[in-house]
């Protein structure tokens, strides 16, 4: 992931999309990238940390005392999905 240095929050290339070093914009899918350095300043610890307020229709929660994460998308549970 590259990321553009006069917006940190900018992310112009992702390649766990593709497994490529393509541009977000020629990627044929809709995909969302959240920047290291929202990660950073967030301080996820987390992955329902890291996508809850940043990922369109994906609420994580974490349970059985952390020992789990759990994943809500677009209303449906993933054990359910």
């Amino acid at each position: 992931m590259s990321v553009n240095p006069e917006r940190s929050y900018s992310v112009e290339e992702a390649t766990s999309a593709t497994k490529t070093d393509t541009s977000i914009l020629r990627t044929p899918a809709s995909i969302q990238v959240i920047a290291r350095t929202v990660l950073d300043d967030k301080q996820a610890l987390s992955m329902p940390d890291a996508v809850n307020g940043h990922v369109s229709g994906v609420l994580g929660r974490t349970g059985g005392g952390f020992l789990y994460d759990n994943f809500i998308i677009r209303g449906f549970s993933v054990s359910e999905a």
